[in-house]
């Protein structure tokens, strides 16, 4: 809530409280939705506007990726070519992240790639745009 309603205030007590979760709440985190790894980084953006100090962004979603490493959420945010193959591996990704993964590769045939297997994202068409 904190976030949602820019209580600047309590940011670094709600980061430092979930930078310090103990790894049995962090897995549980995992087997819902994995928000901890996005909560921490929304935070640090609402941190970075507010204090021109520098952040560390990347070493929070290191540490989920090291906790979870299937997980291609955590992956989008360190490397396109890594997120692309935990994705194609991954029995939990659906054909759109599929498709995403391919497209944010950049190549023209990874591109088309992904308009095949999900030919109703847009993006998919700026993608290939950018291309040619």
């Amino acid at each position: 809530m904190s976030v949602v309603d820019d209580l600047e205030d309590f940011l670094p007590a709600i980061k430092e409280e979930l930078q310090s979760l103990p790894l049995a709440h962090v897995s549980q985190d995992s087997k819902a939705n994995n928000r901890i790894p996005f909560l921490l980084d929304e935070i640090n953006k609402k941190i970075m506007s507010t204090q021109p100090t520098y952040v560390d962004k990347d070493k929070v979603y290191q540490r989920s990726a090291f906790l979870f490493p299937g997980d291609c959420r955590i992956w989008n945010k360190l490397s396109v070519n890594m997120s692309k193959n935990v994705t194609l591996c991954s029995k939990r990704a659906d054909i759109v992240e599929v498709s995403k993964a391919y497209m944010k590769d950049g190549d023209l045939r990874e591109v088309q790639r992904g308009l095949f297997l999900s030919p109703s994202l847009v993006s998919g068409y700026t993608a290939l745009k950018c291309c040619l």
